[in-house]
C-alpha cells in the first residue's frame, strides 16, 4: 500500500531529524501515498526504465523550514 510506504518514509525522516537534535515540536510529518504525485503523467507506453525513473520522482520527502 502506497500510504503505508509513504508513512514509513516520513517516520524514518522524522527519526533522523530527532537524532540530529531537531526539537520534536518543530517537526510535522504528513504522508500522502499516491495522492500527491510529483509526476502525474506516467504512462505505460514509456519503456520500463523510463517508468521506473518517473516512479522514483514520486518517492520523495519534502522538508520545509521557516
Amino acid at each position: 500500500n502506497n500510504f503505508i510506504i509513504s508513512s514509513r518514509r516520513a517516520d524514518n525522516v522524522r527519526e533522523l531529524l530527532l537524532e540530529q537534535g531537531i526539537n520534536k515540536k518543530n517537526i510535522s510529518v504528513h504522508a500522502h501515498g499516491s495522492t500527491s504525485k510529483f509526476n502525474k503523467h506516467l504512462s505505460t507506453k514509456h519503456s520500463l526504465s523510463d517508468q521506473e525513473e518517473n516512479y522514483s520522482l514520486n518517492r520523495r520527502v519534502s522538508i520545509l523550514t521557516d
